[in-house]
C-alpha cells in the first residue's frame, strides 16, 4: 500500500514538473547485471520511488520472550507484565500457562539497553531492580519472591454441649502445624501466618469429652468451639 501511494505521488509531481517547467533529469544505474538509463519524468519518477522506499525501510526487530519463575525455579503462570521501551509502552500482557509473555516487534536497537518492567503477580514481589537490560538472546528471565503472610489470631473458648468450659483441650490448625491447649476457663489463642480470605481447618479434642472439626477464618477471636459437634 505504501509503495502504491509513493508511486502515485511521484507521478503527480513529475509530470507537471517536466511539462510545465521544462525540467530535465537523468538516472543511470546497473541492477541485476543490466544497465538502465532513465530520462525526463521517468527519471524523476524512478528516483522518487527508490529514495522514498529506502528512507522508509523499517528497523529490524525481534520477538522478546519474558519468562517468570519463583526463586526455586518454579514457573509462575498468572499475573501481568508491562514493559516500557522509552516512548513505546507495551502491555499489560497476561503471563501464559507456560510462564511466559511474548512481546513482538521489538526494535533490535534496544539490545544492550535498559528497559523498565512492571511485574504484577498476586502475593509476590519482583526480585531485583525494575530496570533490566535486554541481551542478544531475546529472552528476559524475571524472578519473583513470595511476600510474607500477615500474622493473624484465632481465639475463643472450648465448651461442652451444655456450655461448660473444657480445660486442657488440644486446639490445632493441622495444615499449618500450629497447636495449643485451653486454659482452666476453656479459652485458647492461636497465632498464625495465613491469607485472611482463606478459611483453615481447626481441630479440637479432649479425651472422652469429644472432638470438633470445622473451618474458621483467620482473625476470628470470638469462637465457641463445642466438642462433639463439627461444621
Amino acid at each position: 500500500m505504501y509503495f502504491l501511494v509513493l508511486s502515485l505521488l511521484s507521478l503527480l509531481v513529475s509530470f507537471p514538473l517536466f511539462r510545465t517547467l521544462r525540467s530535465s533529469a537523468l538516472v543511470r544505474g546497473t541492477w541485476w547485471g543490466m544497465t538502465f538509463t532513465f530520462t525526463g519524468a521517468a527519471a524523476f519518477f524512478f528516483a522518487f520511488v527508490v529514495v522514498g522506499t529506502k528512507l522508509t525501510k523499517p528497523e529490524p526487530s525481534f520477538a522478546l520472550v519474558i519468562r517468570v519463575t519463583d526463586q526455586a525455579g518454579k514457573k509462575i503462570t498468572s499475573g501481568k507484565i508491562t514493559i516500557d521501551f522509552g516512548q513505546d509502552r507495551r502491555g499489560p500482557f497476561s503471563i501464559n500457562d507456560t510462564g511466559e509473555v511474548h512481546v513482538l516487534s521489538v526494535p533490535v536497537s534496544f539490545i544492550g539497553r535498559d528497559v523498565s518492567v512492571d511485574l504484577e503477580v498476586p502475593g509476590h514481589d519482583m526480585v531485583g531492580p525494575s530496570s533490566v537490560t535486554l541481551d542478544a538472546t531475546g529472552v528476559l528471565a524475571l524472578k519473583v519472591a513470595r511476600l510474607p503472610m500477615p500474622r493473624w489470631k484465632i481465639a475463643g473458648r472450648v465448651i461442652t454441649p451444655t456450655g461448660q468450659a473444657v480445660s486442657e483441650a488440644r486446639v490445632a490448625i493441622p495444615e499449618l502445624s500450629v497447636a495449643t491447649e485451653t486454659n482452666q476457663d476453656g479459652y485458647f489463642k492461636l497465632e498464625l501466618s495465613a491469607d485472611p480470605n482463606t478459611a483453615v481447618l481447626l481441630h479440637a479434642e479432649k479425651g472422652a469429652v469429644g472432638t470438633f472439626n470445622g473451618t474458621v477464618t483467620p482473625g476470628n477471636t470470638e469462637l465457641d468451639i463445642i466438642l462433639g459437634s463439627s461444621r
